[in-house]
């Protein structure tokens, strides 16, 4: 008897599993069996219900819902992944419909000490983040999915079931580069070395000379009755006459013909220098390497940092003993903040930052972007497992077909960042003020040099007027003149009158 109740013990230990298999085993909580097989299954029967953030202006190319119409209008990048993944379904659904619903995100700052350009409403003690939107799932019954840009991050995921990410994602720095523009005022002597400078004056004075001889070398120094001073002028005057002639290319003026292959040779000497310079000055004007900075997370310290609010980067930042935060509700304001000095960095994740990156025109795009500091991507969020497991292969089907892709190109959500070099259409007054300075001086040196000269012609007819008032106040000078002048109308000297 005992053998037989162990026989009998063993049997139902064996095959007790597989009756329960049989009789309690179904199909998953959100499949429905129906005509044709199993159906995937909504809370709501026949409507899916969906919850989408809605948070104005910042992600608009990602996800819009405006909650003044009625149905709310949806739109973005997230649901037309979602429209697509949902006509790729497998197995089918048996919700006929989509609902969505708003779900307003706001967000307080941590230390309530932020005011950046007056987007903080500081009176507001309400937070509503992307981490309380995805707990909406437990505490709401009727809520099916989640759509939008949303983080899958490890404390949500103890709150819904996520799909495959259908972008990739990470938190970086965004920092203005330091200032790399060339502003000097010999900025215009910079495409040439100091020694070159010194050679090609010393060229152009050479072949000045060079031509001065061959044009003028009798005709100075046949007149040797003229004075040095003469000879000097007459010099100067030739010199200064054939330079100009070398500048502007006047071959005309030049009458002998070693003169004309001296110019030949300076035409060609001088194209070559010319183009040589106006080539490297402008790819200095023009074209500038960035001064990127590689911060990491150490580096913020206690600086203030704007993030976008709402965002999963508020709780990282915090993790990280990081509290001066500056939460921006425009994706635009990045820029304003980081050029006007408000805050020191900007710290968001990938798809947002690229979206900034590429609004800047190529010439202001002076931004550094870091390392990652996470690896994330962004999903939808489901209540259901069964559910996000359907639309996780789904997406993966969409990815494989480079339908998903193409859908990221066309929302313009394609990884971006600054070039290296920045080129500039336009010269600015700091990179062109050494012309305007060397022009006032050479105008403010004539200026003086007039001004001193009219002195000096001042004084010297009030010199002549003085000694002219003298010589009329004294009557013995007036008699004086008076003789003399009666003498040598004679032809007398006044000695022989004595």
């Amino acid at each position: 008897m005992a053998s037989c109740a162990s026989v009998c013990s063993l049997t139902l230990r064996i095959i007790s599993p597989f009756f329960l298999t049989i009789f309690f085993s179904g199909p998953p909580l959100s499949m429905a069996t129906a005509e044709g097989g199993l159906h995937l299954a909504s809370l709501n029967g026949t409507l899916l219900k969906v919850l989408v953030p809605a948070k104005g202006l910042f992600n608009e190319e990602f996800i819009v819902c405006d909650n003044s119409t009625n149905p709310p209008r949806v739109d973005g990048f997230c649901k037309a992944v979602f429209i697509h993944a949902l006509s790729v379904l497998s197995p089918k659904p048996n919700w006929t419909d989509v609902e969505y619903e708003c779900f307003e995100i706001e967000d307080s700052n941590a230390n309530g000490n932020c005011d950046c350009c007056g987007i903080i409403n500081k009176s507001s003690t309400k937070e509503q983040d992307y981490t309380t939107l995805v707990q909406e799932l437990n505490k709401r019954k009727d809520i099916d999915a989640i759509i939008g840009d949303i983080t899958i991050a490890s404390k949500r995921l103890d709150f819904a079931n996520f799909t495959q990410t259908y972008i990739d994602s990470g938190i970086v720095i965004v920092t203005l580069d330091d200032d790399f523009s060339r502003t000097w005022i010999g900025i215009f002597f910079e495409p040439l070395e100091l020694g070159t400078w010194f050679i090609l004056v010393g060229s152009i004075l050479t072949a000045g000379f060079a031509l001065w001889l061959l044009e003028d070398n009798t005709r100075m120094w046949q007149h040797s009755y003229q004075s040095a001073t003469s000879r000097f002028i007459h010099f100067s005057r030739t010199f200064w006459f054939l330079t100009l002639s070398l500048v502007f290319f006047r071959r005309d003026c030049l009458k002998s013909s070693l003169s004309k292959f001296v110019m030949m040779a300076w035409i060609i000497f001088i194209l070559f220098v010319s183009s040589s310079y106006v080539a490297s000055l402008s790819s200095i004007l023009t074209v500038n390497k960035r001064s990127p900075k590689n911060l990491g997370i150490q580096d913020l310290g206690n600086k203030k940092v704007g993030y976008q609010y709402g965002s999963i980067v508020k709780e990282y930042l915090m993790n990280q003993n990081i509290s001066n935060l500056c939460p921006v509700k425009n994706l635009s304001d990045y820029e304003k903040l980081l050029r006007n000095g408000t805050v020191f960095a900007v710290v968001d994740e990938i798809p947002y930052i690229s979206l900034f990156l590429a609004e800047q025109p190529a010439s202001k795009c002076d931004f550094s972007v870091g390392k990652k500091l996470t690896i994330e991507g962004l999903g939808f969020a489901f209540y259901n497992e069964s559910l996000a497991n359907a639309f996780s292969t789904s997406i993966l089907e969409l990815s494989e077909s480079g339908e998903l892709q193409n859908l990221a190109k066309g929302w313009g959500l394609t990884y971006f960042e600054c070039p290296d070099t920045i080129q500039s259409t336009q010269l600015n007054l700091q990179n062109s003020e050494g012309l305007f300075i060397f022009m006032a001086g050479v105008l403010s040196l004539i200026v003086v040099f007039l001004l001193i000269k009219a002195v000096h012609e001042w004084l010297s007819k009030r010199q002549r007027r003085d000694g002219i008032g003298d010589y009329m106040d004294d009557p013995s000078a007036r008699a004086s003149t008076r003789r003399r002048t009666s003498f040598s109308r004679l032809g007398l000297h006044p000695s022989e009158m004595s």
